[in-house]
């Protein structure tokens, strides 16, 4: 339970430069797909996990407590995983060259390490579930993914039989593992200049957007609408299209901030 793993992803993208010269990045530090091995780690257990992290947000390469070479600005959390946004320092380009390995495609991949706090495993499907963590790093490193996001957890063991064994601690008996979305509260947080303290952390996951899908039906004013897109931290609007009362679209489309929709009859 205390051992550490890593998700590599190599989902992210250079966003920029600033005025201090610090080389913005950005992208999905892990998403819920599934990997081959049958691992998933659930969009809701990073809203559990990050509380910690968010107070000393350092970003590291290639998981060297001893090379920091940024810092991590903002999270978010949504239906499709962990958004990460940070900045690379000028000074990590002098030491590492790291900014330049960016900018040229060699480094392209985020890497987060975690610690498993609560899990399920279906025997039957032989999946494993993540459903609460703690996160305790964030690297850029050089393996990128082969997939939208592969899990190291196996990797992390010296054989299978251990494997296996670890996996057991978190047998669900005769039920198919579920994956159930929490409902989360949004939390807000207000920029200050203390260095300790959090990071801000947008959580989309929150208990009145969570229940939103693709196709949902929702009314807006007095008019009916059916979801034709939901939001992501890379664009956190939702996309309605009008209909009429048997959900025949009209091709009218609206959008609307997730933060900006309350619902106000379940």
């Amino acid at each position: 339970m205390q051992k550490t793993f890593y998700i590599d992803t190599d989902d992210f993208a250079v966003k920029g430069i600033v005025d201090n010269k610090a080389l913005k990045i950005a992208g999905y530090a892990n998403t819920s797909d599934k990997d081959r091995t049958g691992d998933i780690v659930l969009p809701e257990a990073w809203t559990k996990g990050v509380e910690n992290f968010r107070r000393n947000p350092i970003l590291l390469y290639q998981h060297d407590h001893g090379k920091p070479i940024g810092r991590v600005n903002n999270i978010t959390v949504d239906k499709k995983g962990i958004f990460v946004e940070a900045s690379v320092s000028e000074a990590a380009e002098k030491q590492h060259a790291v900014k330049t390995l960016i900018q040229d495609g060699v480094l392209k991949s985020f890497s987060v390490g975690f610690r498993i706090k609560d899990a399920d495993y279906d025997k039957r499907s032989d999946t494993f579930v993540i459903k609460d963590l703690e996160l305790l790093e964030i690297s850029v490193v050089s393996v990128p993914a082969n997939q939208n996001s592969l899990f190291s957890i196996r990797k992390s063991f010296e054989d299978d039989a251990i494997y296996k064994e670890f996996k057991g601690q978190f047998v669900t008996e005769d039920k198919a593992v579920e994956l159930e979305e929490s409902e989360k509260d949004e939390e807000e947080v207000s920029a200050v200049q203390d260095p300790m303290k959090q990071i801000p952390f947008v959580n989309l996951l929150s208990e009145d957007t969570a229940k939103i899908t693709e196709k949902t039906f929702v009314v807006i004013g007095s008019d009916r609408y059916k979801t034709s897109r939901i939001a992501t931290a890379e664009n956190p609007h939702f996309t309605f299209e009008k209909c009429d009362a048997l959900g025949n679209l009209t091709g009218q489309t609206l959008d609307v901030d997730a933060i900006d929709i309350t619902i106000v009859n379940k």
